[in-house]
């Protein structure tokens, strides 16, 4: 199973390493990251921590935000 929008970057979220370990718990392989923030690149910190999930970054433009 694959999450295609996740937000690992939100501040709100305490603790990625944590949250994809519940998440391959539940089946999931894969997740891409839609990466808000280029000042916090967590893509790479969590996917290390975590075996058994493969995080992918998507970078782009929010339509609001143009």
């Amino acid at each position: 199973m694959i999450d295609a929008m996740a937000h690992l970057e939100d501040p709100r979220v305490v603790d990625p390493a944590a949250l994809l370990e519940r998440a391959n718990a539940a089946g999931v392989t894969d997740v891409v990251n839609a990466s808000f923030s280029p000042e916090r690149p967590l893509t790479e910190q969590v996917s290390g921590k975590c075996r058994g999930v493969r995080v992918h970054r998507a970078a782009g433009l929010h339509p609001l935000a143009i």
